[in-house]
């Protein structure tokens, strides 16, 4: 967790947005701007979309600004948005960009996410994608003199080359494209396959061909990763030159009677329109064919009645690409699973100890209502939204999504350290937005003791017998039934975002930093504070075997009363805590505490920051009875501590009581 000097640094940042400095892509490739700095692009300078890929894309200034005969030079850059601008924007779009200024690995780029609530890209209009530059192979492979000045351009590589083959892959999929066809003999330079981020819009989708093709061109965005520069093709029909072949991508239920089919290119409407070329591994029957009026690349099969959840393999034969009539390779199958499942199918486990979707690798279609939105990914329940009826999502949808909308998706169902979600799959492109739900988000209730905090035993925390007990809302919004009590995890738990949330012998946990949609803020303007009485409602996320009570937004937050040194916690919880005295108090106060039982024991000294500034005792073994601790006014460093309002802590055997106190001159 990203960690601050404390709130009042946080607050301070959080009224004070920075101001971007309007700038373009060629000064920014030069070093003009150190990395780091907040800039905008596409103000001073048209910028166009060149590139779509799944988490970002290429952008490029419409005029070089470079000196002949490379005017393009150092006017190309990969902006990273993970995912948002899908469905947002195409290649030919002028856009403007504000985002950080980073170095991936060498890639130099314009960082949306980093920038927090500063980021920001809009379409301003459009404009015809610049052609490519044409270039020697030689220009700008790892040993190119203007490898780097081309770096995120659109690239052409057939200049006096005009024979050009395809080589043997390697290790990561990738392959190489040479001026020769033996090894050894001739430039070469790597060809990206997947590292320009596969995207449901189709950049960066094509079929790799086989060793030995002769190709007439080749040309895509330059890319640098993995310390090798390589050209990233976009699609096959625009970058290579060669016949493509209408490889099948893969396929997904879109109703319990609709099959869909992907393929990497256009394909020939008459053959992708003939029923009698798919077929299923099960008894499925193929009763209608047609290709989408919209996508060329897109079929929609009629199927007889599917059973929801049945795993099927659909295979492909004798469908054309459009123009070339190149056949589909053969052997053409993708696995799927039939019908619309519930999140309660995909979810449900009977045993909680196991905790892995029955689906999980799966292809599936499902659908629900969105409970709640953070960034390009979002939450979904279904009807009461009881146990097992909830799903995190990280297809990227298509267009706007808020809270209350009803959502149709088909991706993979995976596993991320047991917690599920269903994600972008390559081949799979089913996302609509049904419009508001016909029933109302539900905020199910639970008690603190449904969500304990520890699935598993952790060492060195709290852990209760129940052993995933709260798997059943796992991903779920949840209301918890009675008003909780705020206590702190450790000494800064404040400055962490994480607060134990009690309810008599229940606990649980909450995470008020890493907010949903809230770019890493604090939601309350002073946090929370030990003591306070709180109505909390959040998601129920699941990290590396803990369980946290994530607020949505400052809504979810209800404090009922605070304990700024005026309401504690209730005694049933805690050890008996007095007023410290004298109060207010110059030059130093004692503060006196009552045990009912030997316990452990410390106490510490806050200022209004949240900052620890005195640690009096620090996890000591005391008997039951009456106790007093002196403090002299002065900091853990032996300074004299300011004038102000202070908080004093006492924690019990993990517990904790909190009072205020006033130093003075």
């Amino acid at each position: 967790m990203r960690r601050t000097a404390g709130l009042l640094a946080l607050l301070l940042l959080a009224a004070a947005p920075a101001i971007a400095v309007d700038t373009n892509i060629y000064n920014i490739r030069t070093g003009a701007h150190s990395t780091g700095t907040l800039v905008t692009v596409g103000e001073l300078t048209d910028v166009v979309v060149t590139a779509s890929g799944r988490f970002g894309f290429c952008v490029q200034e419409l005029v070089g600004l470079a000196p002949p005969p490379y005017t393009y030079m150092y006017c190309g850059l990969w902006v990273y948005t993970n995912g948002t601008h899908v469905g947002q924007l195409k290649k030919g779009d002028l856009v403007a960009v504000t985002g950080l200024t980073e170095e991936y690995f060498g890639l130099t780029e314009i960082n949306v996410v980093t920038a927090g609530g500063d980021g920001d890209y809009a379409v301003v209009g459009s404009a015809p994608v610049p052609a490519p530059v044409h270039l020697r192979i030689a220009d700008i492979n790892d040993t190119g003199p203007f490898n780097e000045a081309f770096e995120s351009i659109l690239v052409r590589v057939d200049l006096n080359d005009p024979t050009l083959y395809a080589r043997a892959r390697d290790s990561f999929n990738e392959w190489y494209l040479s001026t020769s066809p033996t090894i050894g003999q001739g430039d070469s330079i790597l060809i990206d396959s997947y590292s320009a981020d596969p995207s449901p819009d189709g950049d960066f989708d094509y079929v790799i061909p086989p060793e030995g093709t002769l190709l007439s061109y080749v040309q895509g965005m330059l890319t640098y990763n993995y310390s090798k520069f390589k050209i990233a093709p976009r699609n096959c029909v625009e970058d290579l030159g060669m016949a493509c072949a209408p490889a099948l991508r893969g396929a997904w239920a879109r109703s319990n009677a609709q099959v869909d089919v992907l393929f990497a290119v256009p394909v020939d409407p008459a053959s992708a329109g003939n029923p009698n070329n798919y077929y299923f591994e099960s008894p499925l029957a193929v009763l209608g064919a047609a290709r989408d009026a919209i996508d060329p690349r897109l079929v929609h099969l009629t199927t007889s009645a599917q059973t929801p959840g049945t795993g099927d393999i659909l295979y492909v034969e004798d469908v054309l690409s459009e123009g070339d009539l190149v056949p589909v390779p053969p052997n053409a199958q993708a696995s799927f699973t039939q019908g619309l499942l519930s999140l309660y199918n995909i979810q449900y486990v009977p045993n909680v100890l196991q905790g892995n979707s029955p689906y999980n690798n799966k292809i599936v279609t499902t659908s629900g209502r969105v409970a709640a939105v953070d960034g390009n990914s979002y939450y979904l329940q279904e009807g009461d939204a009881g146990p097992f009826k909830h799903l995190y999502a990280r297809v990227a949808p298509y267009g706007s999504l808020a809270v209350g909308d009803s959502v149709l998706l088909a991706g993979r169902v995976l596993e991320y350290f047991n917690s599920t979600y269903i994600g972008y799959s390559a081949g799979v492109q089913l996302w609509e937005n049904l419009g508001p739900a016909t029933s109302p988000v539900i905020a199910h209730p639970v008690t603190a003791g449904q969500i304990i905090y520890n699935a598993f035993p952790v060492t060195g925390q709290p852990w209760r017998p129940g052993n995933n007990l709260p798997e059943p809302w796992e991903d779920a919004l949840v209301h918890l039934t009675t008003p909780v009590y705020a206590d702190s995890v450790a000494a800064q738990a404040a400055l962490y975002g994480e607060w134990w949330l009690l309810a008599g012998t229940d606990s649980c946990r909450t995470d008020i930093r890493h907010s949903l949609n809230d770019f890493g803020d604090l939601l309350s303007p002073r946090g929370l504070w030990v003591g306070d009485s709180l109505d909390m409602t959040g998601i129920l996320r699941y990290e590396y075997t803990l369980y946290r009570l994530v607020p949505r937004d400052q809504s979810d937050i209800v404090i009922l009363h605070s304990n700024m040194g005026v309401n504690e916690i209730p005694r049933d919880l805690l050890a008996s805590l007095s007023q410290n005295h004298p109060n207010p108090f110059a030059g130093g106060t004692t503060l006196r505490f009552r045990l009912e039982d030997h316990a452990t024991v410390s106490a510490e000294v806050f200022d209004v920051t949240g900052a620890c500034v005195r640690r009096l005792l620090d996890r000591q073994p005391a008997r039951a009875g009456e106790h007093m601790v002196h403090w002299d006014g002065r900091t853990d460093r032996g300074l004299r501590a300011e004038a102000g309002t202070y908080f004093y802590r006492l924690t019990v055997d993990g517990r904790s009581e909190a009072r205020q106190m006033v130093r003075i001159d």
